[in-house]
């Protein structure tokens, strides 16, 4: 641990304050723009948060102004948030960084929460009648008492050596800069935040899926930190993503506010009982009675919070996010030329009538990709190329010998380029007797509803075929940028990168392929990619809304939808969901 070194003789005030300040070598921040890489993006606002740490703690050691602390904490909150999202491009001390920092968080928030109910209680005495004032003052004697002694205690925290190092490693992690090995620090910011944002923003939806008036404390408590999580890597790039990101960031921080009202209420509460409970034999009865009536008040300011944070979270995932994510396609850079040296251009958007002029019955099968081993930057450096687990492979070649009996005649298919996706399609290739699958980006995790219809549009067409993968490594993402979601019941996460199917990278393409004619009363199309992108593609198919139907798709499920008129989005039936399970019962 960073506070176990001795270290040399611990320097003034004066003399730390320079030293955390100054920067020995380059600083490898960048702007923050669009253009600049994410390494640089990382350094740039771990620098900045830096600052203002150092910044305001004058006016903490001061205590002058409240706001002073508040504001410290805020850059301490800020700096550990920043070492988590960039945790993938950046060295590996940022992790033992990170702990240190929610040591300081922590003597700097024991402060900080009894400044805010000596100012609750305040306001409540300057309302009470002048009989109750006298307990009032006993009240606000023992509030005082006790932030003075945390005070004390972060006093002594700001000088000790443990403080002092703590400075000097974020000064010299910023000098060191990003990792140089990890090919995400070096690409552009737009190329990897949308990853980063929507892994985010999935995690918030998970949290607050289901919530009811009767949702619990914890279960409140993880929807707010989610959010603030959210909240955080938006405001790191809001520069870039403009009005959209700021938007969002102004829902966010009112549920994450309101949450945060039911939070310090509850723990105000338990806060004022604890005092009744220690200083009962010192306190006069009126004092006594008013800790427990003032405990109850915060409890109703707390069932007041929690009815509006559930009115509040709905309007998160209506125009603020659907904006946001059109944002984040539109930036995203254009992949670049294909093998062949031909660009691979996306179908304008908007040029082309979903499936013209086909009055068909088509039916679609959306299968996630089976269990894969769990994100790990020194296996994968490049989480693109995380693969399945042995007893993933396993399980799902089974589910796939029981879908051939649920559909036995699919004329094309169409993988996310990721390797995990693409061995899935490799096993229903063989397991399923299913064609050889096609390369689609569209069903990559960054991908979006509207982009996958267009490569249908595409297809059926006749403007373009889906390509096979390219060889060599695929565009890349931070580690554990991309994640699928929480992880299901029959998820198999062990580390064990060894496979017993042919292609455990991405493959070598062969001749470059034939569109399928369409048959003439139908075409059966599989779609093979990740969550949260196949239920967001399929409420989009099923309603004209990504947002609207929550389906669940465990880890190598697969549901069938059917169209048989203009095939329209919203205009989709759903016929059948199965779980991996449910096909493995049907391996007989």
């Amino acid at each position: 641990m960073l506070h176990q070194s001795q270290g040399p003789r611990i320097p003034s005030r004066p003399e730390r304050t320079a030293a955390s300040l100054r920067t020995d070598g380059p600083v490898h921040a960048s702007s923050g723009s669009s253009a600049s890489p994410f390494g640089g993006l990382a350094i740039a606002v771990l620098d900045r948060q830096r600052a203002a740490l150092v910044g305001h703690e004058a006016g903490v050691r001061r205590d002058d102004d409240p706001e002073e602390l508040h504001a410290m904490r805020v850059a301490v909150r800020r700096l550990r948030a920043a070492l988590s999202l960039f945790a993938g491009v950046l060295p590996d001390q940022a992790r033992q960084l990170r702990q240190e920092l929610g040591w300081l968080a922590g003597v700097l928030g024991a402060v900080r929460d009894l400044d805010v109910q000596q100012r609750q209680v305040e306001g409540w005495r300057q309302e009470a009648a002048p009989p109750d004032r006298d307990a009032y003052a006993e009240i606000m004697a023992l509030l005082a008492e006790r932030r003075s002694t945390a005070r004390g205690v972060m006093v002594a925290a700001l000088d000790s050596p443990r403080y002092y190092e703590l400075l000097t490693a974020i000064v010299a992690l910023v000098a060191q800069g990003p990792r140089s090995d990890v090919p995400a620090a070096r690409r552009p910011v737009e190329a990897v935040a949308p990853a980063l944002v929507r892994r985010r923003w999935r995690r918030v939806r998970a949290a607050g899926a289901g919530l009811t008036q009767s949702a619990s404390a914890p279960e409140l408590h993880r929807l707010r930190i989610r959010c603030k999580r959210l909240r955080d890597a938006l405001e790191f790039l809001v520069d870039i993503y403009g009005r959209a990101a700021r938007l969002l960031v102004r829902r966010l921080l009112a549920l994450h506010d309101t949450l945060g009202c039911y939070q310090d209420a509850q723990v105000a509460a338990a806060h004022l009982r604890e005092l009744r409970r220690t200083y009962q034999s010192a306190l006069t009865p009126a004092a006594a009675a008013l800790l427990e009536a003032l405990a109850q008040r915060y409890l109703h300011q707390a069932e007041r919070a929690r009815r509006r944070a559930l009115e509040v979270y709905p309007t998160l995932a209506g125009r603020p996010w659907r904006r946001l994510r059109r944002v984040l396609t539109a930036h995203r850079p254009r992949r670049g030329p294909t093998r062949s040296g031909q660009g691979a251009e996306r179908p304008a958007s908007g040029t082309h009538r979903p499936f013209p002029g086909r009055k068909q019955h088509v039916d679609l099968y959306l299968v996630r990709h089976a269990s894969a081993a769990a994100p790990d930057p020194l296996l994968w450096p490049d989480d693109r190329e995380r693969p399945l687990t042995p007893q993933g492979t396993k399980r799902f070649r089974s589910a796939a010998r029981g879908l051939r009996r649920a559909a036995p005649r699919v004329g094309l298919v169409l993988s996310s380029p990721l390797t995990r996706a693409w061995q899935t399609a490799r096993i229903l290739e063989k397991a399923a007797r299913w064609p050889a699958p096609l390369r689609c980006d569209a069903m990559a995790p960054e991908g979006t509803p509207e982009e996958v219809v267009r490569a249908l549009v595409a297809y059926l067409g006749g403007e373009g075929v889906p390509q096979e993968p390219p060889t060599g490594e695929p565009a890349g993402e931070a580690p554990g940028a991309v994640d699928e979601g929480e992880r299901g019941p029959d998820d198999e996460s062990e580390r064990q990168p060894a496979l017993d199917i042919e292609d455990d990278r991405m493959p070598v393409p062969g001749p470059a392929a034939e569109a399928p004619q369409p048959p003439a009363q139908g075409l059966a199309i599989a779609l093979v990619g990740h969550e949260p992108n196949l239920h967001e593609l399929a409420s989009y198919l099923l309603s004209g809304d990504a947002t609207r139907v929550q389906l669940t798709f465990k880890k190598g499920g697969v549901a069938c939808l059917s169209w048989s008129e203009d095939c329209q989005p919203g205009s989709a039936v759903l016929r059948w969901l199965l779980t991996p399970k449910s096909l493995r019962s049907l391996d007989t």
